[in-house]
């Protein structure tokens, strides 16, 4: 049995990852919440079944990314499924790849590449959401907002299909960023890339 005392502090949602006030370097981690109790962090948003998983950092590296990853992909499926059927999806409104650069390349960049890049974006941009607001769902909430704009400016459906899946990577992030930088960069991408996965495949074999 696994002693408790492998694991970190536990996480409470009222914690920021990022201190806001003026006694702390930005980025430090709060070891404890203001309470000073002692909840588990699976419990962390009981009664939420999906929150309280992609919370819960007891667990090896590669069940978080597997579990987190289906939470991330299924439903994104089904969002790109929904706009297709509606009409929505489409060259205007879809994202396009440069051909001329390959299969492999595309497919390096879809899935290593870009999960690694914007997994840094979103780690500088959750750190900076931490001074607006010290609950961790609000800023995984504003950071998918702002990627899911940020998508949306390349080809708008897009943005409605990765709105859900940054939602997931910045609960990743934050949710291992109590154990290290290195955890929450590892886990993050791990999920991102198991998202990218799938559509890496595709665009790299049409």
């Amino acid at each position: 049995m696994v002693e408790r005392e492998q694991y970190p502090e536990p996480l409470r949602e009222s914690d920021s990852l990022y201190p806001v006030d003026g006694n702390a370097a930005p980025g430090a981690l709060s070891a404890s919440g203001p309470d000073g109790g002692d909840t588990a962090e699976p419990a962390l948003y009981a009664g939420h079944r999906v929150l309280s998983l992609l919370f819960d950092t007891r667990t090896s590296a590669w069940k978080y990314i597997l579990r987190a990853g289906l939470i991330s992909l299924v439903p994104s499926l089904l969002v790109s499924f929904l706009i297709a059927a509606v009409g929505l999806g489409n060259e205007q409104t879809m994202p396009h790849f440069d051909r001329a650069a390959g299969s492999v390349v595309l497919f390096v960049m879809v899935v290593l590449a870009s999960p690694v890049i914007e997994t840094l974006v979103l780690g500088f941009g959750l750190w900076l959401l931490a001074f607006l607001t010290r609950k961790l769902l609000w800023q995984a909430l504003g950071s998918s907002v702002i990627w899911a704009i940020l998508h949306s400016l390349a080809a708008p459906a897009w943005g409605l299909v990765v709105l859900w899946p940054f939602f997931v990577f910045s609960c990743a992030y934050l949710a291992w960023r109590r154990r290290s930088w290195w955890h929450a960069m590892g886990m993050a991408c791990g999920v991102h890339m198991f998202q990218n996965l799938l559509p890496g495949i595709l665009i790299a074999a049409v």
